[in-house]
This record gives C-alpha cells, sequence and structure tokens, in this order.
C-alpha cells in the first residue's frame, strides 16, 4: 500500500456516474459509486483503463446520452412518481441542447435544490464547495457512529442527488472540465490542466499518479500544487475529489 499523508485526502471515483467525495469519505453525488484502495496495481489498473478512448464524439453527443439516460432512469422513477423532477432535468436539457452548452444558472439551480431536499430532510450544514470552473461538491463530514443520522445521511444523500443532481451533474462537469470527453478521468484531467496552463506542458500521467498517489510526506514533492485553487477544479471534474486536511466539514 502507498503512503498517504496526513494533510491530504483522495477519493477516485471508478464508476461513470459521480459521486463528489470529501474528507471523511464520499458525499452528494449523482448514483453509486466505490472509492479506491490505494495500491500499486489497482492504480496503475485506473490509468491504463480506458485510455484514449472518448465517453462520445461530440458535446450533442454527450447531451443525447445525458436525456436518454434520464428519460430511463429508473431510481428517479422510484422516488419521483408523478415525473415531476424528470421534467424539470428534461427541460434543463432540452435547455442545454438549444444552446449547446448547460448555463451556469441552471447549474446552480440543480445544487441549490439538492441542498434544499438534505435541509427538508433534517441537515441543516450542507456546505457546497465551489471550483473556480463552477464545479460544485459537498464538503465531507467527521463520521460519528453514535449520531444516530449516520445511518440516514447516505440513503438522504443518495436519494436527493438521483432527484435533483444526477446525470446533469456529470454533464456540466465534462462540459466544465473534460470537453475532449476523456473516458479515463485522469487523462480528462491531465488535458483540463494542460489547457488552462495550470501544470507545464512535460506535466505527465506519470506525474499526476505521483502526486496523487505516490510516497509523498512533505507538500514540498510534489510536482504541482493539486491541492491549490486551480487544480482541484481539474480533478474534480473528472471525478477525482483532492481536499486539503483544512476543508471545511459538515456536522450532521
Amino acid at each position: 500500500m502507498r503512503h498517504m499523508a496526513w494533510w491530504r485526502r483522495i477519493c477516485v471515483i471508478a464508476v461513470a456516474m459521480v459521486m463528489v467525495c470529501g474528507v471523511a469519505g464520499c458525499g452528494a453525488g449523482d448514483t453509486q459509486a466505490s472509492t479506491v484502495a490505494a495500491s500499486d496495481d489497482y492504480i496503475d489498473q485506473l490509468f491504463a483503463r480506458d485510455r484514449g478512448q472518448k465517453i462520445a464524439s461530440s458535446f450533442d453527443e454527450r447531451i443525447d446520452q445525458t436525456i436518454t439516460g434520464v428519460e430511463h432512469d429508473s431510481e428517479l422513477e422510484e422516488l419521483d412518481p408523478t415525473g415531476e423532477y424528470k421534467e424539470r432535468k428534461l427541460e434543463i436539457l432540452r435547455r442545454t441542447k438549444q444552446a449547446g452548452s448547460m448555463s451556469a444558472a441552471d447549474y446552480e439551480s440543480i445544487w441549490a435544490n439538492y441542498r434544499q431536499c438534505m435541509t427538508d430532510r433534517g441537515y441543516k450544514n450542507i456546505i457546497l464547495l465551489k471550483q473556480v470552473n463552477g464545479v460544485y461538491t459537498e464538503a465531507g463530514h467527521r463520521i460519528d457512529r453514535n449520531n444516530p443520522r449516520e445511518r440516514t445521511y447516505t440513503k438522504d444523500m443518495m436519494e436527493c442527488g438521483i432527484i435533483h443532481t444526477g446525470y446533469l451533474n456529470s454533464l456540466y462537469k465534462d462540459q466544465q472540465g473534460n470537453p475532449n470527453l476523456f473516458k479515463n478521468p485522469f487523462e480528462g484531467a491531465l488535458d483540463c490542466m494542460h489547457r488552462n496552463n495550470y501544470v507545464p506542458k512535460d506535466y505527465s500521467l506519470d506525474d499526476l499518479k505521483h502526486d496523487l498517489y505516490g510516497d509523498v510526506t512533505d507538500k514540498s514533492q510534489l510536482k504541482a500544487d493539486i491541492y491549490g485553487a486551480q487544480i482541484p477544479s481539474c480533478l474534480i471534474a473528472n471525478n477525482i475529489t483532492v481536499l486539503p486536511e483544512d476543508a471545511p466539514l459538515e456536522e450532521l
């Protein structure tokens, strides 16, 4: 197992539909996901998986995929028997299709509705962390096994995510941080970092692997400031959530 320094937390998602993850674990997101136990072999597999492949041939096709996903979302149908929330999502997607991109206002609205959904279920301290590219992730929380809310939080988070942010969050993240639609999240993140000049042109996937999973015990050993204000926006948009130890935490 690789050593993970005390000052950092990394959560990598190994499925297409993303949950965002915080310091203490996974937080709000689209659908089911799994965090990665960072063994050398598994990390190598993650970096190699689907290299060079694309999610879609164009962003227009990516929008169509999302429309199809929402239309056939059985989990949403269970939670939304009247179809009200499905129609809200489809309205946003129709606007997105017509404009060629999702508006920041529509994206803000789905996260505002997610927060309200959680608030309505009794969570008063939902913290949404906004990246420089406009992408949101929910803060983590310290796990307290004695708190009865621990037993309901994951279920509530998943259900509010399915109702409000499911599919739409992933589409916006691709729009903002993976416009070339790479299927491999590390490839997408690296492309984003290069496009925005966050790293030198010779910064490679091996460098990114070192910074995320290497035997780094001090920030000075990093090859790029992956915990600064800019690079996390590319990582989070590609389903790799990296938060520093001092990131805010929710209180359930």
